[in-house]
């Protein structure tokens, strides 16, 4: 009985043991250590966004989304990198169709000094949930925005 045990537990580790040297799980990321490595910088980023006192205001014109982005004296922040992150249902379309991806996202140009324009997607219909991304130099600002038409 003795021996029925420790020959099963050695074919068992040795399963597990050629299981593991095969491959990595799809969900364990390869180069973690990097990764946590500018995790700090990342978020060092919005630290340095909200000490400026960065904030973002949305306008709709026919299908165009403007974003104005302005420090905390009112003043736009021209210069910057802007996109707008669109955040649709688990189940694929905003419609439930499946069709669409979880998130798209719009880059917006600079028009104005601070002032940032994108063209919305037809199918974005009369609410639009997302996500304002803004980066400038080491500063960042992350807002979430409801947009109604």
């Amino acid at each position: 009985m003795i021996v029925v045990l420790v020959v099963a537990f050695v074919c068992g580790t040795v399963y597990f043991l050629i299981a593991a040297s095969r491959g990595v799980s799809r969900i364990v990321d390869k180069d973690y250590y990097a990764h946590g490595l500018d995790y700090e910088k990342g978020e060092a980023r919005f630290v340095a966004g909200a000490r400026l006192g960065w904030r973002a205001s949305t306008a709709i014109y026919g299908d165009a989304l403007v974003i104005l982005v302005n420090d905390s004296t009112g003043s736009p922040v021209k210069g910057g990198v802007l996109t707008f992150i669109i955040d649709r249902d688990m189940s694929g379309g905003s419609d439930g169709s499946g069709s669409s991806p979880a998130c798209a996202s719009l880059a917006a140009r600079e028009e104005r000094p601070g002032s940032y324009r994108a063209t919305l997607p037809r199918e974005s219909g009369n609410e639009l949930k997302g996500r304002v991304l803004f980066t400038k130099g080491d500063a960042a600002l992350v807002e979430r925005m409801v947009i109604v038409r």
